[in-house]
């Protein structure tokens, strides 16, 4: 998924480099790391897991720090991406399967991106159905929030 989002803000960065760009969509929360099903927040810093280099860690070592925005809800959250699906990263409260290319192609542009994610489920064996049960109500959560960041930037 990473390179199909990265494909399709670039196809619009060729109509005219934007001032910022807003990632929003969900997350599955690694249990015990303190983010709950329905939770909205900003991603504050985003890095990749699984990308096979031989490294002491399982993840990419380069993060990208994001844009966050005073709404209210946690701007602390750490998000790992990946093409695949973890029970845990280290270091980090989530995953997602876009954020880090996104996060790169800002970077390289010194474009400022924020990212607002909502919890659909847990990483774990009951992610699938749990996703599929909660997702419209903690969308709802994650629209809430970048409405607001919406509305803020464009005042």
């Amino acid at each position: 998924l990473q390179h199909n989002a990265v494909s399709m803000v670039s196809k619009l960065w060729a109509l005219g480099k934007p001032w910022a760009v807003l990632n929003f969509g969900s997350v599955g929360a690694y249990e015990g790391r303190g983010l709950q099903i329905g939770d909205a927040f900003f991603v504050a810093e985003c890095r990749q897991y699984d990308v096979d280099f031989p490294t002491e860690t399982g993840w990419y070592t380069r993060p990208f720090f994001l844009q966050t925005a005073e709404m209210g809800v946690s701007r602390q959250v750490v998000c790992t991406t990946g093409s695949r699906f973890s029970l845990g990263q280290p270091g980090c409260d989530c995953e997602d399967m876009e954020l880090y290319g996104l996060a790169s192609l800002s970077s390289a542009h010194e474009v400022p991106l924020f990212s607002v994610k909502y919890v659909a489920n847990y990483c774990n064996k009951d992610g699938p159905q749990d996703f599929e049960r909660n997702v419209v109500a903690a969308r709802a959560a994650g629209e809430g929030v970048a409405r607001k960041l919406v509305d803020s930037l464009c005042r």
